[in-house]
């Protein structure tokens, strides 16, 4: 797994017919050999020893989703994963602070203890999407007939 940087080139990716790899959670299977460039910060797996490469500096968020990815890779049973994804799930319940976050994960456990991989996935991509739209900051709201001018919020401390 590699991500790309938001401030560097593209980075070229190679798949042999038959090949797949997957780029910000979707899969793609190349039909015949093929070369494309993936850029502004995406993930991508290719090939099985790209799987435990995965940076150390991931969320909870991201590594529940990187790992749900590998058990439905069948890199391992479900059985098997199952006591990590729960682990590592725990750590979810604890960052998320939405409500919406928080019926993911409910969902996501839910879709663990029935055994059914394909939503686990779909949870576990979901929560990594919510994590990441949370994080970042939107945009500042333009001034109503002045424009290049932004509203900043004015924060007073309290007097002691």
């Amino acid at each position: 797994m590699f991500e790309t940087p938001t401030h560097s080139r593209p980075h070229s990716v190679y798949l042999e017919a038959g090949a797949q790899a997957v780029i910000n959670g979707a899969l793609v299977t190349a039909v015949e050999p093929c070369r494309f460039e993936v850029g502004a910060g995406a993930y991508v797996f290719s090939g099985r020893a790209l799987w435990r490469d995965r940076a150390s500096g991931c969320s909870p968020h991201q590594e529940l989703y990187f790992s749900a990815l590998e058990a439905a890779a069948g890199q391992g049973s479900l059985l098997e994963a199952r006591f990590r994804l729960f682990q590592l799930l725990g750590h979810v319940v604890t960052s998320t602070r939405t409500l919406e976050g928080q019926r993911e994960c409910s969902r996501f456990a839910s879709a663990l203890i029935d055994g059914d991989i394909e939503e686990v996935v779909a949870c576990a991509s979901r929560l990594a999407s919510l994590a990441a739209s949370n994080s970042r900051p939107g945009p500042r709201k333009r001034v109503p007939g002045r424009p290049g001018e932004t509203r900043h919020r004015v924060v007073q401390r309290a007097e002691p």
